[in-house]
């Protein structure tokens, strides 16, 4: 009877329509990947990436359960490569567990490739494209997502879909390798014209990107494939005119940096990084790091006083150097060893290249080269996300694992079958705290919006609604710098209602900056802001000074070597001292010497900052301590020497010193600096006028009032010169030494 066995009976007919359904919800995932973005939020390409590649795996992975509950079976991958990237998911899963900041290693502000909830949605995509595809679908889905990064390409001349240029320079150069790894001259016609147009475009994007790293990156791996494929023999001479084109722009990239694309997020050079991460673990983070997505507390915390990178002292980085030395922080040695053997797994198949077929080798080539790619740039979620779906696809063409429960009978069949329906209501559990993320961080841009065009009202209502879907400390920091400002605007209100309103309004600003800081404690900014909260409301609230010390002192213990929180604590001190009763002169002259030793404090860690000797010469001036002032600004002029607000600072600060000629000098500098400049003339006619010099100060007025028509100060500096020959200063002192801080100036001329 044997020969007359039953016939497999084909899946059920539910289950091909959800295979159906979760194939092509795959294919216009791999579609849209590379060129998805919406502007409805802060960040039109990360956070509505992540969301709707989130969403179309949610589905996908409905549409999985659905086929296990009719089937009674699934397929797992078995290989060591699975093995170790699900130890890795959860070597993650307890560093999110204890992180120093929970919900950002969770969620990442939806945008951070390294979060939890990014490396759960890999996870997702590799499972399901291995589920759902088998060998001969790898170039079906190859095709898909080169289809959407030729949209990408299509979409670069008005806008960025990827979100920055390691992420097209990396795509680009995934193209590029997945093109040495064909065998070009077995290509048709057809072909081999859209083998010739990918090459273009993807060199062109590379040129764009004009980043001298990666086109050596991208020569050795070129190099490698065709050495490891094609050997000396035919073929190569795609990859020899790649190998030559890479290295002629590595060669040249700084040359002609200025004509070139090039806009991405700056990262700390990887000596800054390393000493990060190994402040990181010596701190007692070793096993499983900080949390995922937490590199920014890491940099605050860990890194170095000299920092090779403009601003970098108080710059907030998602990822260090590049995602490997980020992982080291964040993830701890667990994660780190994991994640070594991860690539070495995935690179070891390149080295059996030679015999494989051309999808094969195009898919190992190009996932190889993503990963290697994470030793030299930080991570990116279009490029994990390329490179999960090529694993999965991969791992659908080696060993395949069957488990089946069919047979089962009573409370195990019924256990199952729960299991499966727990995972469903967790993944739409999962899907809703998304979407309420996803709307929170929507409302919240329509709130910038409002502030934009100074509809406060409006704003405060929307990060309000913000609020209530996702109490992330962002937004709470925003309320509280609207409800400050708005406490502003009613405090020059004389109305007696708006004065009762005021301590109201403070309280809410306080307690909303509280609440940023309780959300996320280890962030510095919180803390910061909530300093920046105490110190805008010191004239109204008693002890508020108090409040704002402590509060910037805590930023300072998480950000040690960021001159800017010094800076802040010097200014609520010089406030705190003007703010006192006229009899308190003792506790005045100690909160000026305290706001001193914090100014210089902040000098030491960065000489070029310009605000701690702004602040200075301001603090000189206020005890009449001419020659101090003088001092600091010429320090401050070696340092900016191209700033024409500096060189005016010091020929006023000469001119009140009686200095005319040093006076006259800098005016002078200051004019040539900024053509338009109407104070360095008034002041040149100023100089010129007590020298005795009638004609040339006259001359310098009238060049003042041409760039400030109508100035009554002009105007009657010029009548008191032909009335008398004289022209008084008629203004408040001046207290303008740069560009950067002449926002705050009282010049006796304005532009």
């Amino acid at each position: 009877m044997s020969e007359f066995a039953a016939v497999p009976a084909p899946p059920p007919r539910r289950a091909h329509v959800f295979r159906k359904v979760g194939r092509w919800l795959l294919f216009v995932l791999a579609f849209i990947t590379p060129f998805f973005f919406l502007p409805i939020t802060d960040d039109p390409v990360g956070i509505n990436k992540f969301a709707a590649i989130a969403v179309l795996t949610a589905v996908a992975f409905i549409c999985f359960l659905g086929c296990v509950l009719e089937e009674r079976q699934f397929d797992y991958p078995k290989s060591l490569l699975a093995a170790v990237f699900g130890l890795f998911v959860i070597a993650e899963a307890i560093s999110a567990w204890v992180s120093i900041a929970p919900d950002q290693s969770f969620w990442g502000g939806l945008s951070a490739p390294d979060s939890f909830a990014s490396i759960i949605v890999y996870a997702f995509v590799f499972f399901l494209f291995f589920y759902f595809f088998r060998e001969q679908d790898l170039a079906m889905v190859m095709t898909a997502a080169g289809a959407g990064f030729a949209v990408a390409v299509a979409l670069m001349t008005f806008t960025d879909p990827l979100g920055g240029a390691t992420a097209w320079g990396i795509l680009a150069g995934s193209v590029v390798v997945a093109l040495a790894a064909m065998k070009s001259g077995t290509l048709s016609k057809r072909h081999a014209l859209y083998f010739f147009a990918a090459t273009i475009a993807a060199l062109g994007v590379l040129a764009l990107v004009n980043d001298a790293p990666l086109w050596l990156v991208l020569a050795g791996f070129v190099m490698l494939v065709a050495a490891l494929r094609f050997g000396p023999r035919a073929h190569f001479q795609y990859a020899f005119a790649v190998i030559l084109v890479a290295l002629f722009f590595a060669l040249v990239s700084p040359h002609i940096s200025g004509l070139t694309h090039r806009k991405d997020t700056p990262r700390p050079d990887f000596a800054a990084s390393i000493s990060a991460a190994k402040g990181t673990l010596l701190g007692g983070s070793v096993a499983f790091g900080t949390g995922p997505a937490t590199y920014n507390l890491d940099f605050a915390a860990f890194k170095p006083t000299s920092v090779n990178m403009t601003d970098a002292w108080s710059a907030s980085f998602g990822q260090g150097h590049d995602f490997a030395v980020t992982l080291l922080a964040t993830g701890g040695i667990a994660a780190i060893l994991l994640f070594l053997w991860l690539v070495i797994l995935v690179v070891l198949p390149l080295f059996s290249i030679e015999h494989m077929d051309t999808t094969r080798a195009v898919g190992v080539s190009v996932s190889a080269f993503l990963a290697v790619s994470l030793f030299f740039y930080p991570g990116f979620f279009s490029g994990f996300i390329v490179l999960f779906i090529l694993l999965g696809l991969l791992a659908a063409a080696r060993s395949r694992g069957t488990f089946r429960f069919a047979d089962w009978a009573g409370w195990r069949s019924v256990g199952m079958s729960l299991v499966m329906v727990a995972c469903a209501a967790i993944v739409f559990a999962g899907t809703f705290f998304l979407g309420e993320k996803y709307a929170a961080a929507a409302i919240f841009r329509q709130a910038q919006a409002a502030l934009a065009k100074n509809d406060s009202a409006a704003a405060f209502d929307k990060v309000k609604r913000a609020i209530n879907l996702d109490p992330q400390d962002a937004y709470y920091r925003t309320a509280s710098n609207i409800l400050v400002n708005e406490a502003k605007l009613l405090a020059t209100q004389n109305m007696p209602t708006a004065s009762a309103e005021v301590p109201i309004v403070v309280a809410n600003a306080l307690q909303a900056a509280a609440n940023a800081a309780r959300q996320n404690p280890r962030d510095p900014a919180n803390w910061g802001n909530l300093g920046a909260v105490y110190e805008a409301v010191m004239p109204v609230l008693s002890g508020a000074d108090v409040s704002a010390l402590q509060s910037y002192l805590h930023a300072a213990s998480l950000d040690p070597v960021n001159p800017s929180w010094d800076v802040a604590i010097a200014r609520t001190y010089i406030e705190a001292a003007g703010l006192l009763p006229a009899s308190s002169t003792d506790q005045q002259k100690a909160d000026w010497n305290t706001a001193e030793s914090f100014l210089q404090k902040a000098i030491d860690l960065k000489d070029d900052y310009a605000d701690p000797r702004v602040m200075l010469v301001g603090l000189y001036l206020n005890q009449g301590n001419i020659g101090e002032a003088i001092q600091k600004v010429q320090e401050l002029k070696e340092q900016n020497p191209l700033d024409p607000g500096v060189a005016f600072e010091l020929g006023y600060l000469y001119y009140q010193n009686g200095n005319l000629d040093a006076a006259q000098e800098e005016f002078q500098v200051a004019a040539i600096l900024e053509p338009n400049y109407a104070n360095a003339y008034y002041y040149l006619g100023v100089v010129h006028a007590a020298k005795g010099e009638l004609d040339q100060a006259r001359a310098q007025f009238e060049l003042a009032l041409r760039f400030s028509p109508g100035n009554q100060d002009i105007e009657q500096a010029i009548q008191n010169l032909q009335a008398s020959g004289t022209a008084p200063e008629t203004a408040a002192t001046s207290t303008a030494t740069s560009s950067a801080s002449r926002g705050s100036a009282k010049p006796p001329v304005r532009k």
